[in-house]
């Protein structure tokens, strides 16, 4: 159970700031994929960490980046129906790179999902920008949760869900910010 609420009307300033990243988000995984894709909002919550961890498949495809001001990081990840689908389009048909049921992550597909998370980085600080300036640096891709060092499995964060569907992908992405990351911001969301 979280410890420290995050208001209504902050939690709805995260959600349209996420709304605009997600608009942002389908144009460029539609132009990057070459196929329409959809991405929206699901919810916009409060929880915890370890919580947010247990939603995410091993093998995931998460990264971890840094935000300032403030100093704290965040946490994108996408779930295996979605980097499945977007790798297998990117690979076209190329089985012998096909991701299979518990197989690691490999060069190709950190090659192909590279620009993927360049692009939604510049999507992410131009969706805060609508509120506050932020810059992110220091991304690093990860594809064991249980080694995801961004806050412990009880402290609060605020964890979005996103909606990724085309005819070739179906799934979700998760966004989170551990609440310590957010309070500097918190009091200026409106």
């Amino acid at each position: 159970m979280p410890n420290a609420a995050v208001t209504a009307e902050q939690l709805a300033a995260i959600q349209r700031i996420h709304e605009d990243l997600a608009a942002r988000m389908t144009e460029s995984w539609t132009r990057r994929f070459r196929f329409q894709v959809a991405i929206s909002v699901g919810s916009v919550k409060q929880t915890t960490f370890g919580s947010h961890v247990e939603q995410l498949g091993n093998p995931c495809c998460s990264y971890s980046f840094g935000i300032a001001p403030g100093g704290g990081s965040a946490l994108f990840s996408y779930d295996r129906s979605v980097l499945e689908g977007s790798l297998v389009e990117q690979l076209k048909g190329r089985k012998d790179l096909a991701l299979e049921s518990g197989q690691p992550m490999e060069a190709i597909h950190r090659r192909i999902m590279g620009p993927v998370i360049t692009r939604e980085l510049e999507d992410f600080e131009k969706a805060w920008a609508i509120e506050r300036i932020m810059r992110v640096s220091d991304a690093e891709i990860e594809v064991d949760p249980t080694s995801i060092d961004l806050a412990g499995p009880d402290d609060d964060i605020i964890h979005t869900a996103f909606n990724v569907e085309s005819g070739k992908v179906s799934g979700s992405a998760f966004l989170a910010y551990p609440l310590s990351t957010l309070e500097p911001l918190l009091k200026d969301l409106h």
